[in-house]
């Protein structure tokens, strides 16, 4: 599929989504949305795709809802409507089989944050500002952000940062957790890349329930997630991926796995 708003391609295993509207800060308009919605599902479906880097354009990575989108008004089946868009997004990001690796540049705002934070780890470039800027336009955090970071943060802390609208630059991201690595901007790329080929590389149907079951573990009992790695774990051991990871270890090789 042509996309318009979006950058797709794929290399060793990987496929890299750049949102690619800089001259408005790659902001979620009507046709980005349904862009991503669609490359998304594009790569989950692809077998040469074993992971996914998620990155913006120019200098910023996502500046959140297009604003002049708002000036039109919404009506109220018109707003519930464009807000089931987002939210399949949203759902598509999380919970595509394949792991995402979030390469965040420069602004991350509004609801540019909240995509980030779907991503299953962020890369952060050092000058990469976080910011949730809801406020400024009288609406909540969306795309499930309040959900995913009120679980990492605690709800003490996510107040805090959506009442105070406070600017978080990438260093402290990682100290709160959201954002696993800080590197150069010019960097940025090359250590997302880097992370999502080895992790494309690896043993794909593990990586896909192990994802499964962290995004999952916090709404079920532990009888229920016991059920579901016994039920994982019988899968597994029939993969070809175990069999060559159990000959490796045992001849004290590094596996090379195939991704069945």
């Amino acid at each position: 599929m042509a996309y318009q708003m979006i950058l797709y391609n794929i290399k060793d295993g990987v496929a890299i989504i750049t949102l690619n509207t800089p001259e408005k800060l790659n902001s979620l308009d009507y046709d980005t949305v349904d862009e991503l919605t669609s490359v998304i599902l594009e790569a989950g479906a692809d077998d040469s795709v074993g992971a996914i880097v998620l990155t913006g354009a120019g200098r910023s990575f996502c500046a959140g809802g297009d604003v002049k989108e708002m000036l039109t008004g919404y009506t109220t089946v018109g707003a519930y409507k464009q807000m089931g868009k987002y939210h399949r997004m949203s759902s598509e990001i999380s919970n595509v089989k394949k792991p995402v690796i979030g390469a965040i540049n420069g602004l991350a705002v509004g609801g540019g944050f909240a995509l980030a934070i779907l991503c299953d780890i962020l890369i952060a470039a050092e000058d990469t500002k976080f910011r949730f800027i809801f406020k400024n336009v009288s609406l909540v955090p969306d795309l499930g952000v309040i959900y995913y970071l009120t679980k990492m943060l605690g709800a003490q802390k996510m107040k805090e940062l959506v009442f105070t609208d406070k600017l978080i630059l990438a260093e402290e991201a990682c100290r709160l957790g959201f954002v696993s690595k800080v590197v150069a901007p010019d960097k940025l790329m090359e250590e997302a890349f880097q992370l999502a080929k080895n992790l494309a590389a690896g043993p794909r149907v593990m990586l896909q329930y192990t994802k499964k079951m962290i995004n999952m573990a916090s709404e079920n009992s532990i009888a229920t997630m016991l059920e579901m790695e016994a039920r994982a774990q019988t899968e597994l051991f029939q993969t070809e991926d175990h069999k060559i990871a159990v000959k490796a270890f045992i001849n004290k090789e590094k596996p090379v796995f195939i991704g069945k």
